[in-house]
């Protein structure tokens, strides 16, 4: 059997050097064959040129892909299940921060279009990405839509990159209110990276409109940080700061009362008219291989994160 995938890993392994060839199939296979560790250890390899260090991982993505790896309780499930999580946020007291929810579905058959508000969005729970922003129902292929949500629906999501705790989600579809701001813009995102608990770094994506969006991560105060490609080029340019908006304050305070049980998440929050709306949570950004973070982002985010603290008998799925 090994000598078997091995001569099929001979065969194939101009996939991690092509990137044309990286698909989710393809993806899934490698999951299949190798399991998530070697699997994990190759695409880190594939998007930045050097091998995983799961035995004394030091830097931002090598401790995010231990985490996923070998840290998944059962509370992480819970906040990753976009539906799930609202019951966590009640439970913590911060109800008010949740947008509206029209309805949730196990099966595209179950919504009643015909119910549904003239705007919205449909989210599937158990996967990223995977959203519809319904602005005019008028104009909605219906049929195109349902295809894509049955598709979503039977998608193993977490076999591409290993990312194990979304595998104990149960795949539902949910409808929430369409967020437009008075101005007629979709509200700005704001990704909020928590460490232990403490707020550390705001993630500020602008010009989204543009198709070209630019993401900045900054501190609380809205200085540009050198942790990824964009910081630094803007910084060399003369920008230091950006302006955050007064709701950042109400973004900061949710995100260390909802982040306190875990060693890193990513909080990400819309402002709506100058309010705080819960996105959602995140545990795994870009699949825990964004080779946009600078050398000294992946240094001082990768001593934010304390593994020392994990306590493996918490896992329970």
């Amino acid at each position: 059997m090994m000598g078997r995938i091995r001569s099929i890993l001979k065969r194939n392994k101009v996939l991690f050097r092509i990137k044309k060839s990286y698909d989710h199939k393809k993806m899934k296979f490698y999951f299949n064959v190798l399991g998530p560790e070697k699997h994990a250890e190759i695409l880190y390899r594939k998007h930045f040129g050097n091998y995983l260090d799961l035995k004394n991982p030091t830097t931002f993505n090598e401790k995010l892909n231990w985490l996923k790896l070998f840290w998944n309780p059962s509370v992480k499930s819970i906040c990753a299940d976009k539906y799930e999580v609202r019951q966590y946020i009640i439970e913590q007291g911060e109800s008010d921060c949740l947008n509206q929810l029209y309805g949730v579905y196990e099966a595209v058959d179950e919504i009643s279009w015909e119910k549904l508000p003239h705007s919205f969005v449909l989210k599937v729970n158990n996967t990223c990405g995977a959203n519809i922003i319904c602005a005019d129902k008028d104009e909605l292929n219906e049929i195109d839509v349902k295809k894509k949500l049955k598709g979503w629906l039977k998608d193993k999501f977490w076999k591409n990159s290993s990312e194990l705790h979304y595998q104990f989600i149960e795949p539902k579809i949910i409808c929430e209110k369409y967020l437009e701001t008075d101005a007629g813009f979709l509200p700005i995102d704001y990704k909020i990276y928590c460490f232990n608990g403490k707020p550390k770094v705001a993630m500020i994506c602008v010009e989204r409109e543009s198709g070209k969006p630019k993401f900045y991560l900054t501190d609380f105060t809205g200085k540009i940080l050198p942790f990824n490609k964009r910081g630094i080029e803007t910084i060399r340019e003369g920008i230091t700061s950006i302006e955050l908006p007064k709701v950042i304050k109400e973004m900061y305070d949710l995100s260390t009362k909802l982040s306190k049980h875990f060693p890193f998440v990513r909080m990400d929050f819309y402002d709506y008219n100058g309010r705080a709306i819960f996105g959602e949570m995140t545990f795994t950004p870009r699949g825990c291989l964004d080779n946009n973070i600078s050398a000294e982002g992946e240094k001082i985010m990768g001593e934010w994160i304390d593994l020392t603290k994990i306590n493996l008998t918490e896992i329970s799925t």
